[in-house]
C-alpha cells in the first residue's frame, strides 16, 4: 500500500514536468544514449547506436517522407520513444522503448496517443493495420501491445544468432468479407491467425498448381548497387530492363523488401529468384533473405517453397487493400 502511494506521488510529479515532441537532430546522441540505457548492446536494430542513420531517419521527419518519431521528455531527458514508418494502408511501429524506472505508469500509452494522433496527421487514407516488430525480451512493450489488442502474426526470418523480431499486429478496421487464396502448403500456417485476429476471411485452397521447370538461362541479369540511401537498394535488370529490387541491411546482415517491379512470367520470375538464392547463399555477410508476396499469389509461393523459402508472418492489408505472406530463408539453424 505504502508503495502504491509513493508510486502514485511519483507518478503526478512526473506528470507535471514531461514533455512528448518530435525528435530532431539535437536529440541523436540522446537515442542512442536511450538505446544502450536499456539494452546495452544488444538492441536487435543495430543501425540505430550508428548516429548517420539516426539522422537519415531524422530527415525524413522533416520533410513529412511517411515518418513520424516522438520521445517522452523528462527535464529534457530522453526518458521513452517510438517511431512509425507510414506505408500504403499500413503503419509500422518501430524504436519503442522506455526506461525501466519509468515503466508501469501508464507514460507510454500517452506517448502511444500522441503517435496516432501524428499519424493521423500524415494519412492521406485510413490506414487498416499496424505492425510492431518486437524483441521478444521486451516484455513491458509485450504487455501494452496486449492492451491495444495486438497479435502475434509471426516473426523475421532470424539473421543472428539468438536474436529474432517477432511480429504483431492489430486491425484499425476490416473490409468487408474478402477471398483469399494462398498456396495450399501456406493456408495450413495462416488459418489459426486468421482465427486469433478475428477477421472475416473465406479461405479457398488453390490446388491447381503446377511445377516450373526451367531450362532457358539465357537471359543477361544484371543487379546495380544504389549506396546513396540507407539501407542499400539493389536494382534488377534483364536486358537492361529493371524487373525488381530489394534492400540490404548490413547491420542486420540481411536482405529484405524483395519484389518485382515489372509483370513477369512464372518462368521469369523463377529464374531471378534462383539467381537470388545462388547469391545469398555464396555471401559471406548475409544470413537471411526475405520477399513479401500477395496472399493470392499462390504460384510465386510455389516458386519460393521449391527453393526451401518457408513462411514466416501473415500480414493484414500490407499490400493496400491486399493481405500478404512473409516468405523467407536463413542460414541461421
Amino acid at each position: 500500500m505504502r508503495d502504491d502511494i509513493i508510486k502514485s506521488i511519483t507518478k503526478k510529479e512526473i506528470l507535471k514536468e514531461l514533455e512528448i515532441k518530435k525528435i530532431s537532430f539535437e536529440n541523436t546522441n540522446d537515442v542512442i544514449n536511450l538505446i544502450r540505457e536499456i539494452y546495452g548492446s544488444k538492441y536487435l536494430e543495430k543501425e540505430f547506436y550508428n548516429s548517420n542513420v539516426i539522422e537519415y531517419y531524422i530527415r525524413l521527419i522533416n520533410y513529412e517522407k511517411g515518418l513520424a518519431w516522438k520521445g517522452i521528455f523528462l527535464k529534457n531527458k530522453l526518458i521513452a520513444q517510438m517511431a512509425a514508418i507510414i506505408e500504403n494502408n499500413h503503419v509500422i511501429l518501430k524504436l519503442t522503448m522506455i526506461k525501466q524506472e519509468y515503466r508501469n505508469m501508464g507514460l507510454m500509452i500517452l506517448l502511444s496517443t500522441s503517435m496516432i494522433k501524428e499519424i493521423d496527421n500524415f494519412r492521406e487514407t485510413d490506414f487498416r493495420s499496424i505492425f510492431a516488430f518486437i524483441d521478444p525480451t521486451n516484455l513491458p512493450i509485450l504487455k501494452i501491445l496486449n492492451k491495444f489488442k495486438f497479435i502475434k502474426v509471426g516473426t523475421v526470418p532470424p539473421y543472428d544468432i539468438g536474436n529474432n523480431f517477432e511480429i504483431y499486429c492489430m486491425v484499425a478496421f476490416d473490409s468487408p468479407p474478402l477471398t483469399i487464396t494462398p498456396h495450399f502448403e501456406i493456408l495450413k500456417k495462416i488459418k489459426k491467425i486468421i482465427d486469433h485476429l478475428q477477421f472475416r476471411r473465406y479461405i479457398m485452397e488453390n490446388k491447381s498448381l503446377s511445377r516450373i521447370f526451367v531450362n532457358n538461362f539465357n537471359y543477361n541479369i544484371i543487379i546495380k548497387q544504389n549506396n546513396t540511401v540507407f539501407p542499400i537498394k539493389y536494382s534488377i535488370f534483364i536486358d537492361n530492363i529493371k524487373c525488381g529490387e530489394y534492400f540490404e541491411n548490413s547491420y542486420t546482415y540481411s536482405w529484405y523488401d524483395f519484389k518485382f517491379t515489372k509483370d513477369l512470367s512464372l518462368e521469369l520470375k523463377d529464374i531471378i529468384l534462383r539467381k537470388m538464392v545462388d547469391r545469398f547463399l555464396d555471401s559471406l555477410n548475409i544470413t537471411s533473405f526475405s520477399i513479401i508476396v500477395d496472399i493470392n499469389d499462390a504460384s510465386l509461393q510455389e516458386i519460393l517453397l521449391d527453393l526451401k523459402f518457408n513462411f514466416y508472418a501473415f500480414l493484414p492489408f500490407y499490400l493496400k487493400s491486399n493481405d500478404a505472406i512473409l516468405m523467407g530463408t536463413s542460414k541461421i539453424k
